[in-house]
């Protein structure tokens, strides 16, 4: 290698190194606590389908921890693949546990009634119905159509007209 062939390379290097080097500097600010997303938003209630081990690691590979039950009712923030992250509100270890073993919590009817609960209340709030909005839902009052129509009716055929009417 010639002398300008050193020199060249030395340059290279010296270059890179200056390009380089304020990318460091900035790495090394800590984000601050407030840039952090909090866990206890994220928190999902599940509940386990049959006996499961709780892992500390995604994969069957990481050491067991604990046993869940079966019906045990668990606090999923997130998931790794074919496993979830489940953390404790009685500050036990967090933990993966297979996706197979878990269901939601919460059934699908209980989140469809307090969503109309909710749609009531407003309604209620600002002047568009009256009344209890636990009673309005139980009565169906938050459903598209009326539930005591009979076919033939009068308020059957006036329903019928307005739901093909496009606006």
């Amino acid at each position: 290698m010639s002398l300008s062939g050193r020199h060249l390379n030395r340059w290279s290097i010296a270059l890179a190194l200056a390009l380089l080097l304020p990318a460091c500097n900035k790495a090394e600010e800590a984000a601050s606590p407030e840039d952090l997303p909090d866990l206890n938003k994220q928190i999902r209630p599940y509940v386990t389908v049959e006996n499961a081990k709780l892992r500390t690691g995604p994969g069957p590979q990481f050491r067991g921890i604990a046993d869940i039950p079966a019906d045990a009712k668990i606090h999923v923030v997130g998931r790794d693949g074919d496993w979830a992250l489940i953390v404790s509100k009685k500050g036990n270890a967090p933990g993966f546990i297979e996706l197979a073993a878990i269901k939601p919590g919460v059934p699908y009817r209980d989140i469809h009634l307090g969503a109309a609960r909710s749609f009531v209340t407003d309604l209620t709030a600002l002047g568009l119905m009256k009344g209890n909005a636990d009673e309005a839902v139980a009565a169906g009052a938050h459903a598209l159509r009326p539930r005591r129509l009979r076919v033939g009716d009068v308020q059957h055929r006036k329903w019928n007209m307005l739901r093909r009417k496009r606006f």
